[in-house]
């Protein structure tokens, strides 16, 4: 019975382990093939040229025992260029029922064909056969790339400028603003913009536009500060705005830029507007022509002054009005070290119109107050050898020498409080009628030698040496008087009667 019953477990144990060998040689080698599937997804991708696209390798297990992957690889056509990495943990199995995932990033180069194949290969093998006895299966997917033309930015997205500033006038400052509009049922990335400006244009963003997203069917405007810099040459000014813009589109990532313009015009504050008041056709010939509007009307205004003849449009004024301008653009740099000939702002327009008219206040003043100088020494020397009523005698001789006059004079009637009068006539007077006056009395001391009276009778005698007389008077303590009478010194009268005598000395010993 015992033996009956060793028999029978013998026989199922053998029973088993045929069910054992049979499961695992059907595992190795007759499993269906479509229990491993391999799918790329899509199956189908569209590129332009340098764009770039993902695809998805997914490798599924349907069987009920986990599988060993063993190496993913891919065989491409020319011009795609692969990056395999993997979005999933990484493992070296995929147990049964799961999913094992690869992304695939393609780049189609220029030197791509218009269509192109990817084929991926998946080696993998039962994880339950030793390196011994593994054996390996392959599965295969295939994606297909197609060349397209780039879609051009302009379908997706377009960009404009706009402002109300037509004229930025230094030192105000204006905004412009860039605004985005995507046209699109997809967003848009700003990746960037670029400015380009002229070297004497400062523009800073006031609102930053990188990596900013755009809305589908939306509109972004981003602001823009503009300003001159140190100095600037009035004219027409161009501002270029490059926007880069970055997209998904049909799998692929897209990229594109576009270029927008803003022109206006830049100035000076009030600078435009001054020179068309006044008539001057450019700032260089600004400070020549301060120079002499304002000599010119300083001039008039002067006291006893006559006003100058001024004819804006004679080719005199202009030519001296280029000198005086070309020579204030020579010595500018050296006096402010600034050169407004290649560029200026307001404080240069300050310094030039103040300058100009300070240079010529001075000028004139310098040149005014000279002559009024030469003119108070004129009429000094003019009242020195002017006869006075309060003349003494040595004066009236000194004026005498200062007329380059003898005192040897002619003598006329006068009438003089109702009376008849002989006086000696004087030299006419600069600017007044007839003066007379009166003989002088020499009165000559007692202790006189007698050659020095000798020498005093010729010196009346000759009677053309007023200064030697007056030195004579005064060396021998002579005196000198107005002869006694109605008269009592110089006096102006209106009208002379020459008496027709010869001229006589005016002074005589008494």
């Amino acid at each position: 019975m015992m033996h009956g019953n060793r028999v029978r477990s013998l026989l199922a144990g053998g029973v088993i382990l045929a069910a054992a060998c049979w499961l695992v040689s059907s595992i190795g080698a007759a499993e269906p093939a479509a229990a491993i599937t391999l799918e790329a997804v899509p199956g189908t991708i569209k590129l332009a040229a340098a764009e770039k696209g993902r695809v998805a390798v997914i490798a599924r297990n349907n069987w009920s025992v986990p599988v060993r992957v063993i190496k993913l690889d891919y065989i491409a056509s020319d011009g795609l260029s692969l990056a395999v990495s993997r979005s999933d943990p990484e493992t070296s199995f995929i147990a049964p029922g799961s999913a094992l995932r690869w992304i695939i990033e393609v780049a189609q180069t220029n030197a791509a064909h218009d269509a192109g194949e990817i084929q991926f290969f998946l080696d993998y093998s039962p994880i339950e056969t030793t390196p011994e006895t593994q054996t390996s299966n392959t599965i295969r997917a295939t994606t297909t790339v197609q060349r397209v033309q780039a879609g051009g930015l302009d379908r997706a997205m377009d960009a404009r400028a706009e402002s109300a500033m037509k004229m930025l006038e230094d030192p105000n400052s204006g905004v412009v603003f860039v605004v985005v509009h995507n046209k699109a049922n997809f967003p848009i990335s700003i990746r960037s913009i670029d400015i380009v400006a002229s070297a004497e244009i400062d523009a800073s963003w006031k609102s930053g536009a990188n990596n900013t997203v755009v809305g589908p069917q939306c509109e972004q405007p981003f602001a823009v500060e503009i300003k001159a810099k140190d100095a600037i040459l009035p004219g027409k000014y161009l501002l270029l705005f490059t926007v880069n813009a970055d997209w998904s589109e049909e799998g692929s990532q897209r990229a594109g830029s576009a270029v927008v313009k803003y022109e206006f015009d830049a100035g000076i504050l009030g600078s435009s507007a001054m020179l068309t008041a006044i008539g001057v056709p450019t700032f260089l010939l600004l400070p020549g022509f301060l120079m002499i509007i304002v000599f010119v009307t300083v001039w008039k205004w002067w006291k006893e002054r006559t006003a100058i003849s001024l004819d804006v449009k004679s080719p005199e004024f202009w030519a001296l009005a280029i000198i005086l301008s070309l020579t204030t653009a020579l010595f500018y740099p050296i006096i402010t070290g600034r050169n407004y000939l290649k560029g200026y702002n307001f404080r240069d327009v300050c310094y030039v119109w103040f300058g100009s008219a300070g240079a010529a206040l001075f000028v004139c003043g310098i040149l005014l107050l000279t002559l009024k100088a030469i003119q108070a020494l004129k009429e000094e020397k003019a009242r020195l050898r002017r006869f006075s009523s309060e003349d003494s005698p040595l004066e009236v001789l000194r004026k005498l020498a200062l007329n380059n006059a003898g005192f040897k004079l002619t003598q006329g009637d006068i009438m003089f409080d109702g009376k008849p009068e002989t006086a000696f006539v004087l030299p006419e007077n600069p600017g007044a009628g007839a003066t007379v006056a009166p003989a002088i009395e020499l009165s000559t001391p007692s202790d006189l030698p007698p050659e020095t009276s000798a020498a005093l009778d010729a010196l009346l005698e000759q009677g053309d040496a007023p200064g030697a007389l007056i030195n004579f008077i005064e060396q021998w303590k002579i005196t000198a008087q107005w002869r006694a009478g109605a008269l009592g010194g110089v006096i102006a009268v209106s009208a002379v009667r020459e008496s027709g005598l010869p001229a006589v000395s005016l002074a005589e010993v008494v």
